[in-house]
């Protein structure tokens, strides 16, 4: 008599459920290909109960995002979908968030305008206060266009709090609409430098603030976004108006150069790398210059030198030369009168006739 379970095998779902999971149902697959119950092949099948995903041996249950805080999506402004998953996937989709009709955005934050969007992002709750309790709302440039649903713009607002004052026309771009790429897009187009930091190539675009300042948008190497330097933490937040894009800190300030542009006292903001360019470019030029003016200074220095030096030679030989002439003609002059001397007798000099004196002849 053969005791019972003897003919259980622990590849069999009679021993511990074939090690399928205690959430899962075991099907034996075992093969007998001859009629002396010699098995061939022994297996089992775990598939996982309804309410379950997984793939047998693991089971996970299913649950329902959308029950707990409308599934990460716009409490009041959108739609959260779950979708059931299947007994053999081995994961569950997130919940899937669509904006209701007249809001725009991607199911999390759903708003009309970037003044809107700004009020419903939790990571910005310290500036709209801040906006909110110096009555910035609606009376500067910035956010009277960030509020202004005919308008398109794209902002950069900062998520930290270690500012005490803010220049929102500095962060905020008016008729344009910029939004990051895909990393799809810029996986095979980006390069960088033998440190692995974004070269040249890695210039996304430059935009111009309401301020004049320049907005250089970049990426690394690590696919990472960031506008003046500062990394971008949260990208193309959508409205009806424009994009909102979130960054580390405020963008950093940059120096003025004039250009033609109504704002920033007809100036534009440049990034310091721009600037210490700018000032080596024009160090150099200074140098240039100066050790020019130098050398014709010192040319026309040592002209005028050689020139009053080879004057006063001259007038040393003219000099000299008219003392020789003047000593030549005295010379001459002094021999003239020697021979007229000559010739002249002296005042007390007599000259008595023979014939008179003679006192014979008398």
């Amino acid at each position: 008599m053969a005791l019972p379970h003897c003919n259980v095998t622990y590849t069999s779902c009679g021993y511990r459920n074939g090690n399928c999971s205690e959430h899962a149902v075991c099907n034996d697959t075992s093969i007998f290909l001859s009629f002396s119950f010699q098995v061939s092949k022994l297996a089992v099948e775990c598939t996982c109960r309804q309410g379950f995903h997984g793939n047998g041996t693991w089971c996970q249950e299913n649950f329902d995002p959308c029950a707990s805080k409308n599934g990460g999506c716009d409490l009041q402004r959108a739609t959260c979908t779950y979708i059931v998953p299947k007994v053999t996937d081995m994961i569950q989709e997130s919940a899937g968030c669509q904006c209701k009709q007249g809001y725009a955005g991607d199911g999390r934050v759903c708003s009309t305008d970037l003044i809107d969007a700004m009020a419903r992002i939790w990571e910005l709750r310290y500036l709209y206060s801040w906006l909110q309790a110096n009555d910035m709302l609606n009376t500067t440039n910035a956010t009277q266009l960030m509020g202004d649903g005919k308008a398109r713009s794209t902002a950069f607002l900062p998520v930290s709090t270690e500012w005490q004052s803010l220049d929102l026309s500095q962060l905020v771009v008016d008729g344009v609409v910029f939004r990051l790429p895909s990393y799809q897009d810029t996986k095979d187009d980006a390069s960088q430098d033998d440190k692995g930091n974004a070269t040249d190539s890695n210039i996304l675009g430059h935009l111009v603030s309401l301020s004049g300042q320049l907005i250089k948008i970049t990426q690394n190497d690590r696919k990472e976004f960031f506008a003046n330097d500062v990394k971008i933490v949260q990208g193309n937040i959508e409205s009806f108006n424009g994009v909102l894009h979130l960054t580390e800190s405020p963008i950093a300030k940059y120096l003025c150069i004039v250009v033609s542009t109504p704002y920033c006292n007809h100036r534009v903001k440049v990034p310091s790398e721009y600037t210490d360019q700018r000032i080596n470019s024009t160090v150099v030029i200074v140098c240039v210059v100066v050790a020019v003016v130098v050398v014709v200074i010192a040319l026309v220095g040592a002209g005028v030198y050689i020139k009053k030096h080879h004057e006063g030679i001259l007038k040393i030989f003219q000099r000299s030369d008219s003392n020789s002439e003047s000593n030549i003609s005295f010379a001459r002059l002094s021999a003239n009168e020697e021979e007229d001397d000559a010739f002249k007798a002296p005042e007390n000099a007599r000259y008595d006739n023979p014939i008179f004196n003679d006192p014979d002849v008398m």
